[in-house]
């Protein structure tokens, strides 16, 4: 056999496996981009969900008798306890067990604690959005 009648046969098995790695590549490439979506919406919907239980708990402040500022507290944070599902879903390991102890500090009522633990949730979030969509910081 000389070089010509094999040249055909490692010419197709050459496209098959750069075939099968592009598609391989391709794949992985469209599973992040979506990841990276629904990650994204996740947070963009999810942030300013924080903000706005912040803002009712400043107007809150302890007055248990502010009945109007005592229900937006509690409408806020059902609203963040919904988001446990989708941290759950797309949230890296860190991300979720800062949220889950964010959570249970507005549980338990530490108010000394949910400023810092607010802190600590907001700038990982932020981190890990600007790593994966590759922003540099200051930019």
């Amino acid at each position: 056999m000389t070089l010509t009648d094999i040249a055909p046969y490692a010419a197709i098995v050459a496209t098959v496996i750069v075939w099968s790695l592009t598609q391989r590549a391709n794949r992985r490439h469209e599973i992040f981009k979506e990841r990276l979506k629904r990650r994204v919406e996740m947070f963009d919907s999810l942030l300013p969900e924080i903000s706005k239980f912040v803002d009712a708990l400043h107007q809150y402040n302890g007055d248990e008798s502010d009945t109007k500022a005592v229900q937006a507290c509690q409408e806020a944070f059902y609203s963040l306890g919904s988001y446990r599902v989708k941290m759950l879903c797309y949230g890296t390991d860190e991300e979720q067990r800062v949220y889950e102890e964010y959570i249970h500090t507005i549980d338990q009522r530490k108010l000394d604690v949910l400023a810092q633990r607010n802190k600590t949730l907001v700038d990982l979030i932020l981190k890990n959005l600007r790593l994966e969509l590759g922003i540099k910081k200051g930019t």
